[in-house]
């Protein structure tokens, strides 16, 4: 780290991850890898790791097999905070520095850090949600669409925006943790609802799109409506879901922190689908 973080003591965070299998790109790329990459420090005065999120960006990796060999990593998206620093180490400047790309403030301007996407594989390229903070405590979910290697990006819209939170429930204040997944001739996106209380992460409301390519989902006085949600146990941390079109036993799955203090996360199956 540069003066004045070089005597901090730093570790790498690798979180958020999501593997898509893409049956439309070149073989030595149908399997991808995306997730949150970013650098913490340990706060001796909070007594608490922080994030340092000038240092993060969205990674990506490919392979032909999810055995490997896996590609270099590669340095994809960023907001505007990212710091030019990281640049001077492999693997070099970012693909996709969106606050310049798609610089007004109605697209991605305002994007400061990018976390929690979701990916959908059809024949005309990957779409990308993601969650976007133009602030500490506020953002949207945005939604790209990708070559299928990844060589270009646009921006569709925006999904939904923080500020519709309270729409849902009074205590709501915030959307993260996105997915996507297609079944049968319709496309949905999955996400978490959050608040500030002890436990931000409420479950899951799933949404259906009206209009894939114009980023619109399917809405009432320009609400978009919740087609269905899934729940964990109240007054826990519980969401974060994902859903395969295949597995109707399972349903939407979603994680939920245990009350075991040996066990971080477990995994749920709701039985529930679209």
């Amino acid at each position: 780290m540069p003066p004045p973080d070089d005597d901090l003591e730093v570790i790498w965070r690798h979180e958020v991850s999501r593997l898509l299998y893409d049956p439309y790109a070149i073989e030595e790329n149908r399997w991808i890898l995306v997730w949150h990459e970013y650098l913490t420090f340990f706060n001796e005065q909070s007594g608490q790791a922080e994030r340092m999120l000038e240092h993060s960006w969205i990674s990506l990796k490919s392979a032909r097999s999810p055995e490997g060999p896996w590609s270099a990593t590669r340095r994809l998206f960023t907001g505007s905070i990212y710091s030019d620093e990281n640049d001077e180490k492999p693997p070099g400047r970012p693909e996709y520095p969106l606050h310049q790309v798609f610089p007004n403030s109605n697209e991605l301007g305002n994007c400061m850090v990018y976390t929690e996407p979701g990916l959908l594989a059809r024949e005309e390229g990957i779409y990308v949600s993601m969650k976007c903070f133009d602030g500490p405590n506020s953002g949207k979910v945005v939604l790209l669409k990708c070559q299928h290697d990844f060589g270009s990006c646009q921006y569709l819209g925006d999904l939904i925006n923080d500020s519709e939170a309270h729409e849902y429930g009074e205590i709501y204040s915030g959307f993260s943790a996105t997915e996507l997944f297609a079944k049968n001739e319709f496309i949905y996106l999955i996400t978490t609802p959050t608040t500030s209380l002890i436990f931000p992460y409420r479950g899951c409301l799933i949404f259906r799109f009206d209009n894939l390519a114009s980023a619109s989902l399917e809405s009432s006085a320009g609400v978009p409506i919740v087609f269905f949600s899934v729940f964990g146990e109240e007054q826990s941390f519980n969401g974060a879901c994902g859903y395969s079109p295949g597995s109707t036993h399972s349903g939407v799955i979603y994680s939920q922190l245990s009350i075991d203090p040996r066990i971080e996360f477990r995994l749920f199956a709701s039985g529930l689908n679209p």
